[in-house]
């Protein structure tokens, strides 16, 4: 097969299929906290605020992660890098099912949200350069695992919370990062042959032009949509994870 021709083929398609499929298990990390908020704020008598310091580090991470996991995928490949953010998940769920204190699972879960991040922006990015004509839809479909991570993991770890605690259902989280996300990032090991990202990024470039802005503009008005996005997202994704508490703030 010509390098070109390998985009929008048989091969894009199935390394976007198990791209989403990293994603459903690598976004766990931005989901899991919220499913736990009222068991952090039962377990440690904490008021609403202090029960949501976990998922503000999370966030904080994560938009820390995308960035700088980034720069790493260029220097050190998507595979490398989604290994080591996915071994930092790991870690960091045992080590927090470990802590007593909201301070100590806070900054736990900044590293668990930072390698969270490999499993959005990054990964997105690297499918969306295996697509030409169907560019769009791919990265649409991307963009889909962390959302689809928020709607399985609740039904895949309910039975665990049910019948254990949280802490069970974190060293639950902790082995499925090791064992499961590890091994299958070893499937995008191979990059994209540079004749076909030098087509890509042709067509990416042209494609920005008619927008009329400069690349720096584009990037400034996306980040700022992306902020308006997610603030608007997070306020009932956390309102509604945690239970009420008489009398705190």
């Amino acid at each position: 097969m010509q390098d070109p021709l390998i985009l929008d083929s048989r091969r894009s398609w199935i390394r976007l299929a198990l791209a989403l499929l990293i994603a459903v298990v690598g976004n766990a990390g931005m989901w899991a906290i919220i499913l736990i908020l009222p068991n952090i704020q039962g377990e440690f008598d904490a008021s609403r605020a202090a029960a949501s310091l976990p998922y503000s580090a999370t966030m904080l991470g994560f938009a820390l992660g995308n960035f700088l996991i980034g720069r790493a995928v260029d220097r050190f490949g998507l595979s490398l890098s989604l290994a080591a953010a996915g071994t930092v998940m790991g870690i960091g769920f045992a080590i927090a099912a470990l802590v007593d204190s909201i301070a100590a699972l806070t900054v736990v879960h900044l590293a668990i949200g930072f390698g969270s991040a490999a499993s959005f922006g990054p990964l997105i990015a690297d499918v969306s350069q295996w697509f030409l004509r169907r560019r769009g839809l791919a990265v649409a479909i991307a963009a889909c695992g962390n959302y689809l991570a928020g709607a399985l993991w609740p039904m895949a770890l309910q039975p665990v919370l049910a019948s254990g605690t949280w802490r069970d259902a974190y060293l639950v989280l902790a082995a499925i990062c090791v064992l499961v996300m590890v091994p299958l990032t070893l499937s995008l090991r191979r990059p994209l042959p540079e004749a076909a990202l030098a087509v890509s990024e042709a067509a990416a470039a042209a494609r920005a032009k008619t927008t009329g802005l400069s690349p720096r503009a584009l990037t400034a008005l996306l980040a700022v949509a992306g902020i308006g996005c997610c603030v608007a997202m997070s306020m009932p994704q956390v309102q509604t994870g945690r239970a009420p508490c008489a009398g705190s703030v």
